[in-house]
């Protein structure tokens, strides 16, 4: 094992830390001999490829490639960074590299050489370089032109102040020796531009230096300014931003001690009226005197400024214990160098060609110059977010999905290489052109893990990262899209047009193309544009899946693949109803053995995620690449009550089964009914503590080829739940600060009550019967007469209580719903109150079974329906799985009866809404979306009001003239988005 030892780790520090916005212009000023790379032998960078050049399509190529057993260049595809081979076993082969490894000139494309060399004028330059890099030769004047970049409006140079000697040229760097005494100046040229450091060899070289003065001149050049972190942006005379310096840093060289210097930077403008002689805009650098004067600092030291003038971000590492990031510096790193010192890193790659492919390998290759341990050790490969120039350790793109682990480890400055297969297919089906790939350590606290790998913006071009990925049938078809109809996702409806964009096949020339909807072969022609693309718009007749069929046709009348792309028209599982009683074909019988499993692992994952187990994709085709469906919040197993709400945290098992399922296929789509039963358990020690809930459940999946994927999916009963009145916002001034019944609020980050009221060991006997309240007049012992038993008019509103319409209306209740005649709230509350803590025997208790078939309650819901049976409610007759009846006999009940969010679909048809639940009443309804998803969750009845507040009475979790202000906060407090509606009976 190699730990943390000398030169390697100087050098590996020393490479680190220089980063940029976009390596384009990089200005460094100051570096160890160590931090300055050699001309040494690079690791070969890709495997010796044969091809056969030329302008061929990828159908000849292949040909070609089959018949000369060597691999063929698809010219078309070729990129800045990519190159594509067609193979001689009927495969594409794509040769992907990080950054820029090639450019174009008079339509030919051009390797990029470093290689400096000198020219007749003493200038020296790269032998090839995309943006015309030019470095100073000798120079005797007081002031010169370093180096330059680009031309025209485009051409930003950086001066130096005083002679420059002949410079040494060794591969792609440039070194002045003793531009000062003891100093040297080196610039390396880049990919992008070119990198400028300066070496302060002695102590009494530093004493010398009192700042760095770099004069920035050119036309994109006009002023600059220095954020909070000591960055530098750059402006040219219409404000855009022309360049950008991150943060100077300073370093020595100390074998085992990173660099933590911040560089200050003073920024000058010109004046308006300076002279056109004077740089528009000179940076200063002030070393920090006194640690170049401290004893302990190590000769010689490093100054490390750069400058940048590219828009993209291609590479970019994020490290604990520093403010801001390094862009697109020559490494990136992974890995913890110690406990305040952690490395994170990610690199965007170019895989526009691969989108929609099927991906059969991919190999990610890294030239590692240094590890700390030369053994192999673990590291990882993500699909994250794209970073920018602003990311750190503390403000990171987002690590969506771990995508492989990989032990290759060096510490010879050779290659290390990971599986990427999983990395590029996830991009290839989300159609993501430009994804990220986050690189880290397996444990960042073992410092044996860390590594350096070279970045797309090495001085040396061998040693660019890469990637070669392999793709299979390569005869596709076009590409397809629309932002009106999305692939695999649902929108629009029968009779809206939308507009779809169709582009040629990569490597195939494209004069037309045919199309149809839910026709293949399609027919309809369409002419390409020169650039081999064309839009049409389509109007689908019918809501449902829908396929788009396209292909292309050359000049010489050659057809590509055809290519599929289907989407969902209209509101999906929403749009379908009920479980129809049918009988079903052999077709659905068939698929209903398919179907049935998958959906089973859906709600079988879903429950996991609640019991911890967090694999939610697990087993089942997603229609959309984003696969979002699976993941499924712990709220829709709150459907008959809140018992999850306050225990989830503690269930360890999940058992889901279900019947089996009745299935209509219409073309490609396949709507699923299925009735599923679904329990979470505590762990075995305390098995007797469970919560389980039977619902009914409808699927749609969509069928490509043999394949059934999951498209859609919902409760039968869940409905877009429209707010019933106003859900609670802030508390009422007159609440806030009062915590009725003497009941304390929760301390500030404290445990909160969640049990919303003591349950009593449940009993089949009645509880004892309280004497009612008395109020002021008498009449209703509970609201001062307010609210009264009597009859009510179905058109005027409340006769009986005094209530108008009108009146009804300014009191803040919303008639939405029509109030029987006759209830009798004293009997509601006489009766709510009575069976608070007990249950009626002459009911059945809502019930579901554990793990071990033991009965626990899930009662919310059957004890309201109770309660406004006893005020005088009359049943409805009708199917009991219709949200638009309500009864119980001793056989059965409907589902309205004992579940909350379908009694919340029933409810308005005999309530009137109200607009505040500090507006309820006794013999009232409030219920409660404890996740403000839209189900609702729980059921109470109002038994009490006074001049402070509103108290319910309920069951599951039994409570009796709870106070409806300990309930919301308590509850506002678990989820700030909980939501509680409110009903006047």
């Amino acid at each position: 094992m190699n730990h943390h030892t000398g030169m390697a780790l100087s050098r590996a520090w020393n490479r680190r830390v220089r980063g940029g916005l976009s390596a384009a212009v990089g200005l460094a000023v100051g570096v160890t001999v160590g931090a300055v790379p050699s001309a040494a032998q690079a690791p070969a960078m890709v495997p010796p490829i044969i091809f056969r050049a030329g302008n061929e399509d990828l159908a000849s190529a292949l040909a070609s490639a089959k018949q000369t057993g060597e691999r063929v260049r698809l010219d078309d595809a070729t990129t800045e960074t990519s190159e594509y081979f067609a193979t001689p076993g009927g495969d594409v082969v794509g040769v992907i590299s990080s950054g820029m490894v090639r450019f174009q000139r008079n339509g030919t494309w051009v390797p990029i050489d470093l290689t400096l060399r000198r020219h007749a004028d003493g200038s020296v330059a790269p032998a090839e370089h995309p943006d015309s890099l030019r470095l100073s030769g000798a120079r005797t004047t007081g002031s010169t032109d370093l180096a330059s970049l680009g031309g025209g409006v485009d051409k930003v140079t950086m001066g130096w102040q005083g002679k420059l000697p002949e410079p040494r040229l060794e591969g792609s760097k440039a070194t002045y020796p003793e531009v000062r005494p003891g100093v040297d100046l080196v610039v390396q040229a880049t990919p992008t531009g070119f990198e400028q450091f300066t070496v302060l060899k002695s102590a009494a070289a530093a004493k010398r230096i009192t700042e760095i003065a770099l004069p920035l001149t050119g036309r994109g050049v006009d002023s600059a300014s220095e954020d909070k972190h000591g960055r530098v942006r750059v402006r040219g005379a219409d404000g855009d931003r022309s360049a950008f310096m991150p943060t100077p840093l300073m370093w020595d060289s100390a074998k085992n001690r990173p660099p933590t210097r911040q560089v200050a930077v003073d920024v000058a403008n010109a004046s308006a009226s300076a002279s056109s002689a004077e740089p528009a805009v000179t940076l200063r650098l002030k070393p920090d005197r006194k640690w170049l004067n401290d004893p302990k600092t190590v000769y010689p030291v490093v100054i490390d400024p750069q400058i940048t003038r590219l828009t993209t971000t291609g590479t970019v590492t994020v490290m604990k214990g520093y403010p801001t990031a390094w862009v697109d510096a020559d490494s990136i790193f992974v890995g913890a160098w110690d406990s305040s010192l952690i490395a994170r890193s990610f690199v965007t790659w170019d895989a526009t060609a691969l989108r929609g492919q099927k991906i059969k390998s991919a190999k990610v290759n890294f030239a590692s110059p240094f590890a700390s341990s030369c053994e192999p050790r673990p590291w990882e490969i993500w699909t994250t977010d794209a970073p920018s120039s602003a990311s750190s350790w503390d403000s990171q793109p987002a690590w969506r999905y771990k995508e492989s682990t990989s032990t290759s480890t060096t510490c010879a400055d050779s290659w290390v290489s990971g599986d990427a297969t999983n990395f590029f297919q996830r991009a290839a089906t989300g159609n993501v052109s430009t994804p990220t790939m986050g690189l880290r350590a397996s444990s960042e606290t073992d410092y044996t893990q860390y590594k350096q790998f070279w970045s797309r913006n090495s001085g040396e071009l061998a040693k660019v990262p890469y990637v070669e990925v392999t793709y299979a049938n390569p005869t596709t078809g076009p590409g397809v899209s629309s932002t009106a109809y999305r692939e695999e996702y649902w929108a629009g409806n029968a009779g809206v047009a939308g507009s779809f964009t169709f582009t040629q096949p990569t490597g195939l020339k494209a004069a037309a193309f045919l199309y149809g909807l839910n026709v293949n072969p399609p027919t309809t022609v369409v002419t390409a544009t020169t650039s081999g693309t064309a839009t049409v718009n389509v109007t689908p007749a019918t809501t449902g899946v829908q396929t788009l069929y396209v292909r292309s046709r050359d000049s010489a009348g050659v057809l590509s693949a055809v290519t599929a792309y289907q989407f969902g028209v209209g509101d999906g599982v929403n749009a379908i109803g009920y479980r129809p009683e049918r009988t079903m074909t052999a077709a659905e019988i068939t698929a209903q053995a398919q179907l049935v499993p998958l959906a089973k692992q859906f709600l079988q994952n879903r429950a996991n995620e609640i019991t911890g187990h967090y694999d939610n994709t697990a087993g089942i085709p997603m229609w959309n690449s984003e696969a979002s469906l699976a993941v499924v919040s712990a709220a829709e197993l709150q459907y008959e009550g809140d018992t999850l709400l306050m225990d989830n945290l503690d269930y360890e098992v999940s058992t889901v089964s279900s019947d089996t399922g009745m299935v209509q296929i219409s073309g490609n789509q396949a709507n699923l009914w299925l009735r599923e039963e679904t329990s979470l358990a505590m762990p075995s020690d305390d098995a007797e503590t469970a919560y389980g809930h039977s619902a009914d459940r409808a699927f749609v999946f969509v069928r490509s080829g043999t394949t059934w994927a999951l498209a859609d999916q919902r409760l039968v009963a869940l409905g877009a739940v429209a707010p019933l009145t106003e859900p609670m916002g802030e508390f009422e001034p007159v609440l806030d600060g009062l915590m009725p019944e003497g009941e304390p609020a929760p301390e500030p980050g404290g445990e909160i009550d969640y049990n919303f009221g003591t349950t009593e060991p449940t009993t089949d006997e009645p509880a004892t019967e309280e004497p009612a309240e008395s109020s002021s007049d008498g009449s209703d012992p509970i609201w001062d007469g307010e609210k009264v038993d009597g009859e009510f008019s179905e058109s005027s509103g409340f006769t009986t209580a005094g209530y108008s319409t009108a009146a009804a209306k300014s009191s803040g209740m919303v008639l939405a719903g029509t109030i029987p005649k006759g209830l009798c709230y004293s009997c509601m509350v006489t009766y709510a109150r009575k069976w608070a803590m007990g249950f009626n025997p002459g009911y059945r208790i809502t019930k579901v079974k554990d793990k071990n078939g033991k009965k626990v309650e899930a009662d919310c819901t059957n004890f309201v329906s109770q309660v406004m049976q006893a005020g005088k409610w009359k049943e409805d007759s009708g199917w009991y799985q219709s949200n638009g009846n309500w009864w119980y006999t001793k056989a059965n009940q409907t589902w309205t009866w004992g579940g909350a969010n379908n009694f919340s679909k029933f409810v308005p048809k005999r309530t009137q809404n109200i607009s505040s639940i500090w507006k309820a009443g006794p013999g009232d309804i409030i219920q409660a979306d404890w996740t403000g998803d839209g189900t609702i969750d729980h059921t109470m009845v109002v038994t009490k009001t006074d001049q402070y507040d509103v108290y319910v009475t309920g069951h599951t979790n039994a409570i009796k003239d709870k106070p409806m202000s300990k309930i919301t906060r308590d509850a506002r407090a678990r989820n700030s988005r909980v939501k509680f509606y409110a009903y006047r009976t």
